[in-house]
C-alpha cells in the first residue's frame, strides 16, 4: 500500500473530516461556482463517530473527483497562519486522504449511503447493501445490527 503524504498527486480520492464541520458546507458551496475550482464531482454527507467519547459527535465522509486531467497534491494546512497547499488549502482544513479505490458509481453510493455496514468484528469483509436492510451478503445474517449513517 502506498503511503500518503503532502507530495501525493491525487486524481480522485476519499475524505474524511472531524474539524470545520460547522462551516464545511457553505465553504465547499461557495468554491464549487468558482471557475477556477479543480474538482468535478465532490460528495460528501455527516456521519456519527461511533467510537467516540463524546455522544453527538459528527465527521464528513466524502468522495471527490478532480476536471479530466487535473492533479492536485494532499498539500498541507496551517489553521492557525490559514496557509497551506493542495487540497487541504481548498478544503481549509487537514482531512484525512485516502486513495479512492473501485468506480466512481461505489464512491458515491458511499458516501451517500443510508446505512452502514455491519460492525461485528467478524464480519470486516461485509458488503450489505447501503440502501436496503433486506438485502444482506454472505458474511452476515438477519442479526446483524446496521445502524443509519
Amino acid at each position: 500500500m502506498t503511503k500518503i503524504t503532502s507530495e501525493t498527486c491525487f486524481r480522485k480520492f476519499n475524505f474524511t473530516l472531524y474539524e470545520r464541520l460547522e462551516t464545511i458546507k457553505q465553504h465547499i458551496s461557495n468554491i464549487f461556482n468558482t471557475k477556477t475550482f479543480s474538482f468535478y464531482k465532490l460528495q460528501f454527507q455527516f456521519e456519527p463517530n461511533i467510537n467516540s467519547k463524546e455522544p453527538g459527535r459528527y465527521h464528513a465522509q466524502g468522495y471527490a473527483r478532480l476536471r479530466n486531467g487535473k492533479q492536485l497534491k494532499a498539500g498541507y494546512y496551517n489553521s492557525k497562519t490559514k496557509k497551506g497547499s493542495g487540497i487541504k488549502k481548498i478544503f481549509e482544513a487537514n482531512p484525512h486522504l485516502e486513495f479512492a479505490n473501485g468506480i466512481e458509481e461505489q464512491c458515491l453510493a458511499y458516501t451517500g449511503k443510508e446505512y452502514n455496514r455491519c460492525k461485528n468484528p467478524n464480519h470486516q469483509l461485509c458488503k450489505c447493501d447501503l440502501f436496503d436492510l433486506s438485502k444482506i451478503c454472505n458474511k452476515c445474517n438477519e442479526n446483524c445490527e446496521k445502524t443509519f449513517a
